[in-house]
């Protein structure tokens, strides 16, 4: 708040999210970089398509039903989409990818088998990642 009680002037971030990536995407590049570098950008939460105005501070809460991520790099291809949300963005409309193929999808990216288990120092397996498959359209 403002020192009147006012609420901020706040202006969206994405503007400054998008000049970053732009950037750190073309310097990666530059350098010849991009190809083994994975660039991942996301929250952990989607953010629900309504304003909350009921709260003290009005915002979007955290929406466990929908969610963006940005991969670049490391043999993903580059200005696709995949899955589509409904019109009001309440639901998955197309394509789902559940958090265990987007895990899968990472460790394909970056060399990683995904389906390997590992030994806690208990001797219990723990699969690095436990199911889900890499989104193959990414790497096509």
């Amino acid at each position: 708040l403002k020192p009147s009680g006012e609420p901020k002037d706040e202006k969206p971030a994405a503007g400054e999210v998008d000049q970053a990536l732009g950037a750190l995407l073309a310097d990666l590049k530059r350098r010849g970089l991009l190809d083994t570098t994975l660039v991942v950008c996301m929250g952990e939460f989607g953010r629900t398509p309504k304003l909350n105005s009921r709260s003290p501070k009005p915002g979007r809460d955290h929406w466990i039903r929908c969610f963006n991520v940005l991969l670049a790099g490391a043999g993903i291809g580059g200005g696709r989409v995949v899955g589509a949300t409904s019109a009001n963005g309440q639901e998955v409309a197309d394509r789902p990818v559940s958090v265990e193929d987007l895990f899968q999808t990472i460790c394909k990216a970056i060399g990683v088998d995904a389906n390997k288990e590992l030994y806690t120092p208990e001797s219990r397996p723990v699969k690095i990642v436990d199911g889900g498959a890499p989104v193959a359209e990414l790497f096509s």
